[in-house]
């Protein structure tokens, strides 16, 4: 996340990074755990919508609960390569 950016929202290639990277998710699989459409996770990741302040915040919460987001919203490199497997 950059400095200026708010704790509520995301860029689309911070949600694609999480989704693909770090949770090692389809956008299905994606879509599916947070409660929304794979078009949304789309949308998100394509740049042409942004995910709602709730949506962004259960990203958060859920990278948190699986240590792969430490509480200044920075993904934690080594510990999602490992967790996330």
């Amino acid at each position: 996340m950059s400095d200026k950016q708010s704790p509520n929202t995301m860029t689309p290639e911070e949600i694609r990074d999480i989704r693909s990277r770090v949770l090692k998710q389809t956008q299905a699989e994606f879509a599916h755990m947070l409660g929304v459409s794979a078009r949304s996770v789309r949308h998100w990741e394509g740049g042409t919508r942004k995910a709602q302040k709730s949506v962004v915040r259960s990203i958060r919460r859920i990278c948190r609960h699986k240590g792969v987001m430490d509480d200044e919203h920075n993904i934690i490199e080594e510990a999602a390569i490992e967790r996330a497997n």
